[in-house]
């Protein structure tokens, strides 16, 4: 998928398992496409820039040419499956995406956590006189 965020292009490969709600000058929010048959349907937001203050993350990964930064907060949720909260960074065309992750999992069900750090290192920008992503 491709989106115009503010004056950034950014284009994903986003998982089947989510789809595209809504992409306005501010970001990106992806859903899962079952979002009205679950307890709480998991959410994903994507932003451009940001700021420009990159945030202090305490894991990083390499995937592909991407280096991403993250963090994972995971809480038990009681009756209601356990709550996991993914932000992740990378530098994308001279940028900061950044990626956030609110689900809650139902018992045995696996978390969104690796897909959406593919679907990160996937993003390719591009900025009025960037001709590189």
């Amino acid at each position: 998928m491709t989106a115009q965020l503010g004056e950034t292009t950014i284009t994903l490969n986003v998982p089947v398992t989510f789809v595209v709600s809504e992409a306005a000058g501010g970001g990106i929010r992806l859903t899962q496409p079952d979002a009205d048959r679950r307890r709480r349907a998991s959410e994903v937001e994507i932003t451009v820039g940001g700021g420009g203050t990159p945030l202090l993350l305490p894991l990083m990964r390499g995937i592909g040419a991407a280096h991403i930064q993250y963090g994972v907060t995971r809480a038990e949720g009681g009756s209601g499956g356990a709550e996991v909260r993914l932000v992740a960074q990378r530098r994308c065309g001279g940028d900061a995406v950044r990626l956030t992750l609110d689900e809650q999992l139902e018992p045995f069900e696996p978390s969104e956590v690796d897909s959406m750090l593919e679907m990160l290192a996937t993003a390719q920008c591009r900025a009025p006189g960037n001709k590189h992503p």
